[in-house]
């Protein structure tokens, strides 16, 4: 069997601090500028909208220093969780749509944080 191996190309790590996020949420500009509409819902929904948008901003922050591609819109960024309700990356631009990720989110009152590790193919 031929299988072909997996390498890390890079990791990111970002952390936000909350009450930065609860600020520049004041304008619902914001969160049409960096964030899906499915992400939207998904935040604004309970009662840790704050600590939910601020950890998928981190996220976001995380996946552009772990790829180096620092063209590549935050919007254009999603996150998305499976059944289990783990979260994984999505590129919404084609042009990176391949793109291989392992997420990990997590937060407090004060802070969120996000790690990314972006993995490829060997040839």
């Amino acid at each position: 069997m031929n299988k072909k191996a997996q390498i890390i190309s890079g990791i990111g790590i970002d952390i936000v601090d909350i009450k930065r996020i609860k600020k520049a949420v004041e304008t619902t500009l914001f969160l049409k500028r960096f964030f899906t509409p499915s992400e939207i819902k998904y935040c604004l929904k309970g009662k840790n909208k704050f600590e939910r948008i601020a950890a998928r901003f981190a996220a976001k922050e995380a996946v552009i220093k772990a790829t180096g591609l620092k063209k590549l819109a935050l919007k254009d960024i999603a996150l998305v969780k499976d059944k289990t309700g783990k979260p994984s990356i999505k590129i919404m631009n084609k042009k990176y749509a391949g793109l291989k990720a392992l997420i990990s989110l997590s937060h407090t009152a004060d802070y969120a944080c996000a790690s990314v590790v972006v993995i490829k193919t060997a040839l």
